[in-house]
């Protein structure tokens, strides 16, 4: 079987694309696994940060001192949760111009990944400390337990902000079915 196409998905699927609640459906999975990322690392962070402290006590009588802990790596969480937001951010998008995605044409604002312009976009105007929230922690940053919860705090802040600017949908359950094929 040929492998289908960029054009020939969107001629096939664009419909699909165009109910935002699709786009919030995997918004909200995507925070939900960020979320859960990010509560495994925070007793790692805790530690990180105990020995981090012990370690710059020490650094008053000696040059170099190792911290006797490993680094927590929280960007796949934050990374998770851009993700989610840029989901959320198209959603609003979309739920308010659905010529956005056509059988033949997807939007160029929807192809971009910079979460300050789809905010922008989408009608959501953020402060500066939450454009700030939007960005990766620079590999040169101390990445602590608070500028970690911080940030955290202000996407969540955006993530809310969004979900009630998303139009209400009428919940309707979808069931799967079972066929047994006698042979």
């Amino acid at each position: 079987m040929a492998r289908q196409t960029d054009e020939q998905f969107l001629q096939e699927h664009y419909q699909w694309f165009q109910k935002s609640y699709h786009w919030h459906d995997k918004a909200v999975s995507l925070r939900a696994m960020a979320n859960a990322l990010y509560s495994k690392a925070l007793p790692g962070l805790r530690r990180y940060e105990k020995a981090r402290n012990v370690a710059l006590k020490e650094l008053q009588h000696r040059s170099i001192v190792p911290i006797k802990a490993v680094e927590p790596d929280v960007l796949p969480a934050i990374a998770l949760y851009g993700v989610a937001l840029e989901n959320a951010f198209k959603g609003l998008m979309v739920s308010k111009d659905l010529t956005l995605i056509g059988a033949r044409k997807l939007s160029p604002k929807l192809r971009s990944h910079k979460l300050v312009e789809l905010a922008r976009d989408a009608g959501i105007s953020l402060s500066p400390s939450e454009e700030r929230a939007t960005h990766m922690f620079h590999p040169l940053d101390n990445v602590t337990l608070e500028s970690t919860r911080s940030k955290f705090q202000e996407l969540r802040a955006i993530f809310a902000r969004i979900e009630k600017a998303l139009p209400r949908r009428r919940m309707r359950l979808r069931f799967g079915a079972l066929v047994r094929l006698d042979d």
